[in-house]
């Protein structure tokens, strides 16, 4: 496997207030690199707007049940591979249950999908 892209609600925090998608800084074993340029640009290209992205830190790239506060699952597939693993963040402008139903926008959700594929189509080459 030569990347993860792991996609979830990322809406019942004070963490990012932004409707659409967000993306993470890398996770390659066990360390936090910076957000990679390439994804910003196509993050920039797909939505037309300015990048954003959200912060990680150390306890959200450890297993859950060690009872340490993670800002969700997003980034447990990093603790399960060596593969470099980027968060692709659903996201809204008010911290309300990303669980609940009728909380997805489906512009946001087709966005964010567009991006994934995108980011596949070149990380291929």
């Amino acid at each position: 496997m030569d990347g993860v892209l792991s996609i979830d609600a990322t809406k019942g925090n004070e963490i990012v207030n932004y409707n659409g998608f967000a993306i993470s800084p890398t996770v390659k074993e066990g360390y936090i690199l910076r957000v990679s340029n390439d994804l910003l640009a196509i993050m920039r290209q797909i939505t037309g707007r300015p990048p954003v992205t959200f912060p990680l830190a150390t306890a959200d790239i450890t297993p859950y049940g060690n009872g340490l506060d993670h800002i969700n699952s997003i980034m447990q597939p990093s603790t399960a591979t060596d593969s470099p693993v980027v968060g692709v963040a659903t996201t809204s402008g008010a911290v309300i249950p990303g669980i609940g139903t009728g909380v997805n926008d489906p512009l946001a959700l087709e966005s964010a999908a567009r991006y994934c594929l995108e980011v596949a189509k070149d990380y291929g080459d």
